[in-house]
């Protein structure tokens, strides 16, 4: 856990920490939903509190504890600045699942962005609790399937010396 939040917070590692925990098969998927999550969050509130979009994408950006979040909207800010839409924008990042930027498009349509980001953070929210569930569940089964491996070690090597032992039972 201290390596984690250490990679997390620290620029120089932390980027290539995330780049290589968002490859992995079974974590990838839940830690895009983790960045993404934080992403919205941040950015929806100051949105909903009235600010401009290029000034919440830039103070999200500022309050960001993770090192890739920051970075990210960095770079949605600056993509936001050269004149790219939100929708646009959040596509080239290459993060966001197509079912919300499904949500981000019509935000962009019906000009309502505060309100499609509150809905994409309660799906994401959702969506995070089920693969936080799905994950601890396989995890439990896996340290399970050791213990119970390591125990038919422990217990066939304690059959090979006892069975290499000379009787010593007298009759």
């Amino acid at each position: 856990l201290f390596a984690h939040y250490a990679f997390s917070t620290s620029y120089a590692i932390g980027r290539r920490y995330w780049r290589f925990l968002l490859k992995l098969p079974l974590v990838g998927g839940l830690a895009k939903r983790v960045l993404l999550y934080e992403a919205t969050t941040t950015t929806g509130v100051f949105l909903s509190l009235g600010a401009p979009l290029e000034k919440s994408v830039h103070l999200a950006a500022e309050v960001a504890s993770n090192v890739y979040v920051r970075t990210l909207l960095r770079s949605l800010e600056i993509t936001l600045h050269r004149g790219v839409n939100w929708f646009d924008a959040w596509k080239a990042m290459d993060i966001t699942p197509p079912l919300h930027l499904h949500a981000f498009r019509n935000a962009v349509q019906t000009q309502n962005l505060p309100i499609a980001m509150l809905r994409v953070q309660r799906v994401l929210f959702s969506e995070i609790n089920a693969a936080t569930t799905v994950f601890i569940r396989a995890l439990e089964l896996t340290l399970l399937a050791l213990a119970a491996g390591l125990a038919l070690c422990v217990a066939f090597a304690g059959y090979a010396v006892l069975s290499t032992l000379p009787c010593t039972c007298s009759k």
